[in-house]
């Protein structure tokens, strides 16, 4: 742990000076967006930006701690918050998305929640906090809309089909909309049009930088490397495991198009992405034996990311 700490503080310190650009988020990106960008005058961007890696730096402890109680790994360790780190560190613009990342513990519950239907004696529970989680993170930052469809995916894996268990989900992702609307409603602020999603087109980027396609190569190379060690990992696992496993890199997937639409909210996705895609890449360092391949692996990743800063703060990312 303190050399987890240690090197949270070495890849993201620097963010806090970041630079500010106004608008700071997208004005439709989610109810977080739109009071950061009205009330971004009453805050300093230092603490803003500082106040998200806080919040980042729960989310890989949290993520961490689930995965290892679902049984996804063999033994206990902290690869899972160390590749979480590492892989927002590959995208540095993602470190400052705050909304995004003050959302980031609410897809690790989302997930805990669904997998924790496996064992679970009351299965009502689990669900309906599953729903509430989705639906809150949707209200708050509209890009967790790709998150939906996949909620509905791990209720498959993780119970045999019942009607009134899915309607169940759908119902607790629509409390926190009622709630809101009928507050707004009452307060005379009706203005439902502002919690839908403007999609928009599918814009591709034109102008990627050498330190784009390095990142963008490293990223690649490594989560390969994660999945073949998860593939080998998966036969010796228990089915709960697999069963978690299925459940979350379905729900990555399912993220996958919200890094192109809504358009500008790659940033958000990518902090998103940071708890499917860590967990995968942590399985590049996990073997029996401690082999002098990972070693070297790990300091050529250090290495990219300490470029991609560099890339970012000068303005060449």
């Amino acid at each position: 742990m303190p050399a987890l700490l240690l090197l949270a503080i070495l890849l993201k310190v620097g963010y806090v000076s970041a630079p500010v650009s106004q608008p700071m988020y997208m004005s439709d990106g989610g109810m977080l967006a739109q009071w950061l960008n009205s009330n971004s005058g009453s805050f300093r961007p230092g603490f803003l930006f500082g106040f998200g890696l806080v919040a980042l730096m729960a989310s890989v402890l949290y993520g961490g701690f689930v995965t290892s109680n679902r049984r996804m790994f063999a033994q206990r360790h902290v690869l899972v918050p160390m590749s979480m780190l590492l892989f927002s560190s590959l995208f540095p613009f993602s470190n400052v998305m705050l909304p995004a990342l003050l959302v980031l513990p609410l897809l690790i519950g989302t997930f805990a929640s669904l997998t924790r239907l496996y064992q679970s004696e009351h299965p009502r529970t689990s669900i309906i906090n599953a729903g509430i989680l989705s639906g809150l993170g949707y209200l708050l930052y509209h890009p967790f809309i790709w998150v939906l469809p996949g909620c509905f995916i791990g209720l498959a894996f993780m119970r045999p089909f019942r009607l009134a268990e899915w309607v169940l989900l759908l119902a607790g992702m629509l409390t926190p909309v009622y709630f809101v609307l009928a507050t707004e409603f009452l307060t005379n602020h009706w203005h439902p049009a502002s919690h839908l999603p403007t999609l928009g087109h599918i814009q591709w980027p034109t102008a990627i930088s050498w330190y784009g396609w390095l990142c963008i190569s490293m990223a690649l190379v490594w989560l390969l490397a994660g999945f073949n060690s998860w593939q080998q990992q998966t036969r010796r696992m228990v089915i709960q495991g697999r069963k978690n496993w299925y459940s979350l890199l379905m729900m990555g997937l399912f993220m996958l198009p919200g890094l192109l639409l809504p358009q500008g909210n790659t940033a958000g996705m990518l902090a998103l992405l940071s708890f499917p895609a860590g967990s995968l890449m942590a399985n590049a360092f996990v073997s029996e034996g401690k082999g002098i391949g990972q070693l070297l692996f790990f300091w050529l990743l250090v290495i990219v990311v300490a470029v991609a800063g560099w890339g970012w703060k000068t303005g060449l990312l």
